[in-house]
């Protein structure tokens, strides 16, 4: 505890008690913390690291960002200040009688080299609370991208912050884009296609509908990623919510 810095380089580090960061934190190695962890300065570890978070306790007004993040504890801790998993990287769960409490302070972080994802939750342990789940899309020209989301039932609303979604409906893009205002969002129902109705591929928010329309668990949809009539830019797709898990 105080204002040191503490650079760990490539050694592994275990606290066994309460450790408060009003300073710098760095370093490669593996990062165990089995108390109260408390973070109001920086706390970076390489990509290389691992933070393992195993005491109940976890706070501060300074956001936390790894790679690699275990949650270690049988209990449950409930996440008080900011938590990010890296691009390309990965939380798990390690125990079977873990609650991790997201309380609105995870974020899967996505850009260009990759996206973070949650491991397979063990059975007997869960994760509460909303997450922010981000997606790239690099997108290099205009074109349909199949996409889905991994928190439960978001809004369209969420989408259409970060992409523009034509149609119907009311609070499209359509003077946005530019354009007629074509439908640029679907999804597939195998039965309208075996009836032939629209080749089984249905707009999405529907003829009259509005963005507060939810996408349900397991769906995807086909969208058409633009700018305008001619033009396009890589995105993030963020929404936030609580995360899919269990029989999907």
């Amino acid at each position: 505890s105080g204002t040191a810095t503490l650079v760990a380089g490539s050694n592994n580090v275990t606290v066994a008690g309460t450790y408060t960061n009003d300073a710098t934190t760095t370093g490669s190695g593996t990062f165990t913390l089995n108390g109260t962890f408390d973070n109001d300065g920086t706390f970076t570890l390489d990509d290389a690291g691992s933070l393992t978070l195993a005491g109940n306790t976890f706070s501060g007004s300074s956001s936390v960002s790894a790679k690699t993040i275990n949650i270690g504890l049988n209990g449950t801790l409930a996440l008080n200040n900011s938590l990010v998993v890296k691009q390309s990287g990965i939380l798990t769960l390690t125990n079977g009688t873990t609650t991790l409490n997201a309380n609105g302070n995870l974020t899967l972080f996505a850009n260009n080299v990759g996206t973070a994802t949650i491991a397979t939750i063990p059975s007997g342990s869960s994760i509460t609370g909303n997450v922010t789940s981000n997606a790239y899309i690099n997108a290099t020209s205009r074109a349909w991208w199949h996409l889905s989301n991994a928190v439960h039932t978001p809004a369209v609303s969420q989408w259409i912050d970060d992409v523009y979604i034509t149609g119907t409906f009311t609070g499209n893009s359509n003077a946005t884009v530019g354009g007629n205002g074509y439908p640029s969002m679907y999804y597939y129902d195998e039965g309208d296609e075996l009836s032939g109705a629209n080749d089984g591929w249905n707009e999405f928010p529907s003829e009259g509908g509005n963005t507060s329309q939810t996408m349900p668990v397991g769906k995807g949809y086909r969208v058409f990623i633009r700018d305008g009539i001619a033009s396009v830019s890589a995105k993030t797709l963020s929404v936030t919510g609580t995360i899919n898990q269990g029989d999907i």
